[in-house]
């Protein structure tokens, strides 16, 4: 491998990256990413929530590169472009970038941009081919987000992004998924892919928001959660978390949108050598004892990973992108078609906890029961019991800031839902169970807060997700109230949002 020149000025060794057909390496180990684009926020904040790579837009700003860099976080910044590469020059009239020097070798990933279209064909082939000239010291890899020409773009972007805005709108998070796995199909075999997640409200929404002087749009961790898993579940190699403004700014439902985000860069860091190793191998159909709502699903992505097998399943809401409902089954049941051998362990895996199932083998493979699905979840069958130390070490280390997000995430939920129920109930639209699903909520947490003062982070977490579920009720009945016989919630603005 070449060597960086200013590892010793950074004060820390910055990484070398490389793509291997399908998999990202980072110093020679598989890696996942969860990535930001930089809105000045600060580095330990950044570090706060997760983040490992962020995308700088000045690579010349050591100083920040620096700061990012002694928080553990990797940068990836968007490299020069020479005058020549607009839409109407050829090949031979490409003028040649001169190579990289050392000040850029603190950059471990290229990004070349955001949302290029099909239209935009040449000049990104055209500059990517000038990179890799310029760069053939580290070789870096190259990301971009495209929209369109997945198998011509995936011959020169090894890292390609596919992505689309989901909330507030008529795509479903099962619809969701499976667009993904169609362009993913649509790239060269092997394609390493990942997705930008919604954390706001498109920004034609905000606007048309603003102008007509109505409350700003909250995007609710449950509709994060199911962007994440969906994701997940259709193969994609890492996800990036998409913002047009600062994560850090103190404005309404910031502070829910940051703990969400650092309880789902929890998540993907404790199954994070499982998805960066695994492979999918389809889609398993779930079922369980509590009736699901017409258009819902439950589904779970089954992978084979370096470590063993990794279960995902998934409550797709059909209106969740509008206003998350419940989506909590019991004695939910898993078959893995072919079975799993008889002396495996089975286990429930969770930032703050690991739960060993009930399996049992059944004509056609092996049957395995989830006591209860909230949202979504992660089941591994471990290849070894070295195979599942390794998400236990993990699990250490992420259980008690788990719980305690998990409880502040509740409570942010329970005063937000309180003073919306308040303001609906003095405009004459009170539901009946919006006082026992308040008090219900407000017992959980009150349970939950309790548990975290004693250090029992398990229990902790679930009774904060209780205290959610029963929030998620009153939200969805307010909404089905709104909503009433129309079809079509985004034909108002008054529908598409709690």
């Amino acid at each position: 491998y070449a060597t960086r020149d200013d590892s010793l000025e950074i004060g820390v060794e910055i990484p070398r990256a490389e793509v291997r057909l399908d998999r990202l390496y980072l110093d020679g180990k598989p890696t996942f990413l969860r990535m930001v684009p930089h809105h000045d926020e600060s580095a330990e904040f950044l570090s706060e929530l997760g983040f490992n790579p962020v995308w700088i837009r000045d690579t010349g700003n050591r100083e920040l590169i620096k700061r990012l860099a002694r928080k553990g976080i990797w940068s990836m910044g968007t490299p020069p472009e020479t005058e020549a590469t607009g839409e109407e020059s050829s090949p031979a009239d490409q003028v040649s970038m001169l190579p990289f020097d050392a000040s850029l070798d603190p950059i471990v990933f290229w990004m070349l941009g955001n949302g290029i279209s099909a239209a935009e064909r040449k000049k990104l082939i055209a500059w990517a081919d000038q990179i890799k000239d310029a760069d053939k010291k580290l070789n870096r890899p190259l990301l971009a987000d495209i929209t369109g020409l997945e198998r011509i773009y995936s011959r020169y972007i090894p890292l390609m992004g596919l992505s689309r805005p989901v909330l507030n709108s008529s795509m479903g998070y099962l619809d969701y998924r499976d667009w993904l796995i169609e362009r993913q199909r649509l790239s060269r075999p092997g394609t390493f892919g990942w997705t930008w997640i919604q954390t706001e409200p498109v920004s034609e929404t905000v606007r048309s928001r603003s102008s007509m002087v109505q409350s700003p749009i909250n995007v609710h961790h449950e509709q994060m959660r199911l962007q994440v898993y969906s994701a997940l579940a259709s193969g994609c190699r890492s996800v990036g978390y998409w913002s047009t403004r600062s994560l850090e700014e103190d404005a309404p439902g910031s502070l829910e949108r940051q703990l969400s985000i650092k309880q789902l860069n929890l998540e993907l860091l404790l199954l994070g050598d499982l998805l960066a190793t695994g492979e999918l191998q389809g889609q398993l159909p779930v079922k369980t004892k509590t009736p699901l709502k017409p258009g819902d699903r439950i589904e779970a992505a089954i992978f084979k990973t370096s470590l063993g097998i990794l279960l995902l399943p998934v409550w797709y809401d059909a209106n969740g992108q509008f206003v998350p409902g419940q989506m909590v089954g019991e004695n939910v049941e898993i078959l893995i078609k072919g079975g799993i051998p008889e002396a495996s362990t089975v286990w429930e895996i969770s930032t703050t906890g690991e739960d060993n199932l009930v399996r049992k083998q059944v004509a056609g493979g092996t049957l395995v029961t989830l006591n209860r699905l909230n949202t979504a979840s992660a089941i591994f069958v471990p290849h070894d019991e070295r195979a599942l130390d390794r998400i236990r070490r993990l699990r250490m280390r992420t259980a008690a800031l788990s719980a305690a997000t998990a409880v502040e995430l509740a409570r942010v939920k329970l005063d937000m839902t309180r003073a919306i129920d308040r303001e609906l109930a003095s405009l004459g639209v009170d539901q009946p169970v919006g006082a026992l699903k308040l008090r219900e909520a407000n017992v959980w947490l009150t349970q939950a807060s309790e548990q975290l003062r004693n250090r029992n982070y398990h229990s902790a977490r679930l009774n904060a997700e209780y205290a959610c579920q029963a929030l998620r009720i009153l939200q969805r009945e307010h909404w089905n109230f709104a909503v009433g016989s129309r079809k079509h919630p985004v034909s108002s603005p008054h529908l598409i949002s709690f």
